[in-house]
Order: C-alpha cells, then structure tokens, then sequence
C-alpha cells in the first residue's frame, strides 16, 4: 500500500542530502508514522544491526523489539501520540533485533513530531548501549566476585582513604575482630589499634601514604577485638592511592594471636632456659652430622673461654682441643651411641681452652635420623666439672695417704707395741716358778690372743697400704688379695705370666690395684661365679688388669649390682689416664678390663708425686 500524502516527508527534496549527512552517526534515527511503522532510517542502522536499508523502510518498529520489551516500547510510543509534549522526555532501554537474530541492548529516546510539516512522523533516536551495558555487567560482576573473594578469605581486607578513614573492609573482619559489616566505614583505622601500638603503625601509614604508587609496608600490630580482647594482626599495606580504579590504601591483614602468643612463650622458654644454663654453667650444641658442624650456645664460649670466632675458624675445632688420653675414648663412645650400641653418649674428658685443660662432661642423643635410620643430628650439653674432678682428687690423694699412714701407724707402731708386749710376756711366763704353773698357761693364753692380735693389725696394715714394692708390687699385692678374699667354694687364680715385674708409679699400682678389689667384690657378690681370674699383664703400649667370672653375666651384674661400684671404678680409671671396658666374653660372665698407656701411667705417676710435694 502507498504511502497517502499526509505521510509522505515535506522537504523529500533534501533527503538524499541528509541521508548523506547522518551516514556516519553513531546513533540510528528512524522516522515513523503514529502507527509505529517505519518510514525513513539514518545513522548506524547497518554497522550496529547489519540491516540493509529496503529491510527497514515500511517495517513495524515492533519487529526489532525484544518480545519481552515490546509492552513497554509500545506504551511510550503511544503516550508520546497523544500528548506531543511529551517530546524528549520519554527514554526506555530494550533489547533491539539484529541481522543476525541476536539482540543488543539499546537506549531509545522518543520525539513526536507528526505536526511538523517537514517531518510529519515520531523521531526515534536509538543508540547502542550494549559495550556499556556489558561493561556495567562486567564491573557489576568483578565487584560481586570481589566482595565473595573476600568475604571468603581467611584474610581481612580493608580499603583506607589517605586521610586514614574505613572506605571498605570484609566480611571477614567480623569473624576475626567482632565489628559487624559496615559499623567501621567512615572511621578513623587507627581508633581500635592498642595505644602503645598507634605511634609506630601511624608512622609507617604516613610513610606509605607518602611513597609511589604500589608501594608496600608490612607491620604487626595489636587491636582490640569487639569482646574487649586483643588479636595480633599481620598486615600489607599497599599504595594504590593513585590508582584510577581504587583511590585507596589496601590492607591485607590476617590474625597470628596464635603465632605471637607462641612466639612470646618461646621467647619466655628461651630465657628461663638461658638462666638455668647459665646458672647451671652448661653449654648447650647441637651437630649437623652429614657436614660434621656444630651449633653452640653462647654459654659454651663462656664456660671455655673461647673466642667463637676461633672456633668456627678452625676445620675441625672439637677433636683438635680433645686431650689426646681421652680421644679413643670419646670416639669410641660417640660411635657406640650413633651405631645405636648405647642409648646415650656420656663422657667426662679434658678440653684444651684458653684458661688450660678444662674437665667436662658431655653428654649428648640423636635427635634426628634419616628414613633409613642413620644419624643426622646430634644434640648435647657440656658442663664444666673440673671443680669436682679436682675434688675427687684431692679426695682420692687424701684419703690415699690416710691410709698409708694408718698402715705405717699399725704396723711400725701397735704392731710393734704388742710384739714387745708378746715377749715380756712369755719371759715372764718362763721365770714362774713350778709351784704356780697355772698361771703360766694362762699368761700362754694371753700370749696366743696377743700374736692373733698383731697378725690382723698387720693384715689391717696391708689392707690399707696393699702395693708395697718390697712385697711384690702390684702382682704380689693382687696374689695376697686373692688369698685372703676368703671366697668360700669360688675359685680364685691370679695370671701374671705377661707382667715380667714391671715398676709402675706408686699412685698408678693403687688405683690399679683399688679397681681390681672392686670388681672381684661385685663378682663375688653379684656375678654367682665359681670360678675368678685376676690377669695381670704389660703389653707394648700399656698396662692391662683384668677380672674375669663365669657368672651370670654383665646385664645380670647391672640389675643386681648398684652403680655406685662401676662409677668409681671409671673415676679411677680417669684418673691414672686409663679407660675401663664391661664386656661379655665368649663363654658367659663378665670380664672388667682396665688398660693404662704407658705414656699416661708415667704423666700420671709424675703429676702424683707433684702433688704430694705441695706444688701446684
């Protein structure tokens, strides 16, 4: 049908040239008529819906409306019919057809100008809003996915102004501090941080505030939790004030009241631990053993008095200051207990330190091994006891010559005594006359308990001071030993085949000869022996004194035997420079061995005889 005069364009002359005007707009501008059907279209029609031009001069506008939106767009299209005032007023958004069968969403705007004699139609500017739209989406759903994110998170994040006021903050700030969901926007941060807190965390925001953009400042900080409470917060703060899509400091914060509290009763362990260290005068370590370095406490250095600088300087700082009698010794002890042969590590020996040679006592564990179950890590105190070692010394001298004096004093004194005595009497008892006969098998009777008297003084003589050189030495102190040990039905041998009378230093045959009593007491009372073999031997490098029983064996020993016995024997041993083995022999029972290097018997005889001459 053609179109009637009425609603033919007026200055149909000029349309070829407005055509070519409005071809580049970016809007699309249609010309209908009251009923809503199109009769000229400009603009972007064809970039922004693919349309051609013959397919939109005499369609309904209806045709490019989203079903959904059609109501809505006829309403306005009617209302702007019936009252031309309306004109410009009347703005709707609907999801415009294109080419394709797709649709976009467009933003349309209404003029009625049907009483226009040169346009005669309703103008409808449309223009594509779908970018816009998508982007609003777009933002709509970054922030939705931001507040999940964070809300989520175990970490509160806050958004603060320049001037130090809440823009923004999580969810997650309720869980961790109690303040509900934007009861803190707009105020200041700092207002709920511990007061002795606030100067320090003020200092660094101004700091922050102050540098470029992204910048970064990290701090902990107290704050007062809804509860009355106090939770430490870890905090990042971000710089991105110049940001054009923030505008704003961002905090990330978390709660580590945990960690600090731990932290703090750590620091707290340590220090109780430091004083009990230092009043105990222990070092503590602790060796890497793959790469044989050792970690020690400063309490170390002080108890030796070396410069830690010196010790990490030297390759192998501890064996190199080991005294060289007691090197054996601790490495044999440290491999026993890394083989898993001895549950702990346990030495007393000397250390070479700027104050001289230093007695300590180390006593360590494995702490760590590997899955294969070798060592990794050793870890260990030493204690300075060269106090006691010296006491024990003087002890052990001390008493030493106690006893020899107590021995000369009964042999060369009441032994003597009671010998004259014995004489005078039994001269007496010769000059009695025939007649009084009776008495003098009464004086005999004394006389008999009076030599019985001086044989025990004497044997008491010996006790104390057993090692005489004129009797023998050590081997006939160790022969009268078993003679008189009165063991009932045990067996005791002495074997001196090896010793060939060799001299050894008064002080070293004592302490030799003290260890040997204590081991044959333990077997004869412990072991359930029957037989007993003292061996006395000099080997090419040193002394070796052993007791060997056939008794129940050394575990068996250990649960009867107290180790009282053992711990003096090994502090003997220590103090001659020699080392005492308990082993289990082939066959059962124990044998003790005490072996003595003929270089320490020597250092050790000579360092007796100083002593006793007064001289330090």
């Amino acid at each position: 049908m053609s179109e009637s005069d009425d609603e033919r364009p007026a200055a149909a002359a000029w349309q070829p040239a407005l055509a070519a005007l409005t071809e580049h707009l970016q809007d699309t501008v249609l010309v209908t008529n009251a009923a809503g059907r199109i009769r000229a279209a400009y603009g972007s029609y064809a970039s922004t819906g693919g349309w051609k031009l013959e397919d939109v001069i005499g369609a309904s506008v209806t045709k490019f409306i989203h079903p959904l939106d059609l109501a809505t767009a006829l309403g306005r299209l009617m209302l702007n019919v019936a009252d031309p005032s309306l004109s410009g007023q009347h703005r709707l958004e609907v999801r415009a057809l294109r080419a394709d069968g797709t649709y976009r969403a467009t933003e349309a705007m209404l003029a009625n100008r049907l009483a226009d004699p040169a346009i005669r139609g309703i103008v409808i500017t449309v223009r594509d809003i779908g970018p816009r739209r998508e982007a609003e989406l777009g933002r709509a759903e970054s922030e939705e996915r931001f507040r999940v994110v964070t809300d989520l998170s175990g970490d509160m994040i806050a958004m603060v102004g320049a001037d130090g006021s809440i823009r923004y903050y999580s969810e997650s700030c309720e869980r961790i501090l109690g303040y509900p969901p934007g009861t803190r926007i707009g105020r200041p941060l700092f207002d709920k941080i511990v007061a002795e807190d606030q100067p320090r965390a003020r200092a660094a925001f101004r700091e922050l505030v102050s540098q470029p953009l992204a910048s970064r400042q990290m701090f902990e900080v107290r704050i007062h939790h809804v509860d009355g409470g106090v939770r430490w917060v870890q905090a990042l703060a971000v710089n991105l004030l110049g940001h054009p899509a923030v505008g704003c400091v961002v905090f990330s914060a978390r709660d580590i009241t945990e960690r600090k509290e731990s932290e703090l009763a750590l620091a707290d362990a340590r220090a109780r631990l430091d004083a009990a260290l230092w009043g105990a005068h222990v070092g503590l370590y602790a060796v890497d053993l793959a790469t044989d370095r050792a970690e020690l406490s400063p309490h170390f250095f002080e108890i030796t008095g070396i410069l830690r600088s010196e010790w990490e300087a030297d390759p192998n700082p501890w064996d190199a200051r080991i005294h060289p009698r007691d090197r054996r010794m601790v490495a044999e002890r440290v491999k026993a207990h890394l083989a898993g042969e001895q549950p702990i590590f346990e030495a007393e020996y000397r250390l070479r330190t700027p104050r001289g040679w230093l007695w300590i006592l180390d006593r360590a564990r494995v702490m760590q091994r590997d899955p294969d179950g070798r060592p990794r890590t050793l870890c260990g105190t030493v204690m300075d006891v060269s106090a006691r070692k010296q006491l024990e010394r003087e002890l052990v001298e001390t008493t030493a010559r106690e006893q020899q004096r107590l021995s000369q004093d009964l042999h060369d004194g009441l032994g003597q005594e009671l010998t004259g005595i014995a004489l005078l009497m039994r001269s007496a008892a010769k000059r009695l006359d025939g007649g009084r006969q009776g008495v003098g098998a009464d004086v005999e009777t004394a006389i008999d308990h009076l030599n019985r008297a001086i044989r025990n003084a004497r044997a008491l003589a010996h006790g104390l001071h057993p090692v005489r050189a004129d009797e023998g030495g050590l081997a006939g102190a160790l022969e009268s030993l078993a003679a008189n040990a009165r063991p009932g039905d045990v067996g005791i041998a002495v074997d001196t085949r090896r010793w060939g009378g060799q001299a050894l230093p008064g002080d070293v045959a004592d302490h030799a000869y003290r260890i040997v009593q204590e081991a044959l007491a333990n077997a004869l009372r412990h072991a359930q022996a029957s037989q007993v073999t003292i061996r006395l031997a000099a080997e090419p490098e040193a002394v070796v004194v052993a007791v060997r029983d056939n008794g129940i064996g050394l575990g068996g020993v250990a649960r009867a035997a107290p180790g009282l016995g053992r711990r003096i024997i090994a502090h003997r041993a220590q103090l001659i420079g020699g080392s005492v083995e308990w082993l289990e022999p082939g066959g059962g029972g124990t044998e003790v061995v005490l072996t003595v290097p003929w270089a320490a018997a020597i250092a050790a005889g000579a360092a007796a005889e100083v002593s006793s001459r007064g001289r330090p």
